[in-house]
């Protein structure tokens, strides 16, 4: 599938979000998450390949670098399907909604 999403006019972005750290096992069987720190896999739509985007704290509690939010991801999303994420559409009310909340990640397309 990656190898078809490098194709001539063939433009989709594939997004696939993973699990977020969690602690070791505490004593009562429950754990804590650490909603700071997630990972995904982003393909196609120009993304550079094995390209890394930021990194965790040592124990994948908090970012150390280039901290990104979901809002981003929606605005990168948008943004490789030709949507520009800064813009609002209205809702059934009148009132002006943003696309997404968040900047494209440039960084995944080899830009810094």
């Amino acid at each position: 599938m990656a190898n078809d999403l490098e194709r001539p006019r063939f433009t989709p972005a594939l997004h696939k979000g993973c699990r977020f750290n969690r602690t070791k096992m505490w004593v009562k069987l429950s754990r804590k998450h650490w909603a700071a720190v997630y990972s995904i896999a982003m393909a196609g739509a120009g993304v550079a390949r094995g390209h890394v985007v930021g990194s965790s704290d040592r124990i994948g509690g908090y970012p150390e670098t280039t901290p990104i939010s979901p809002g981003d991801i929606a605005a990168t999303i948008f943004s490789s399907l030709g949507i520009d994420p800064a813009k609002h559409f209205t809702d059934s009310t009148g009132r002006p909604v943003p696309i997404a909340a968040g900047r494209p990640i440039r960084e995944l397309y080899g830009a810094v």
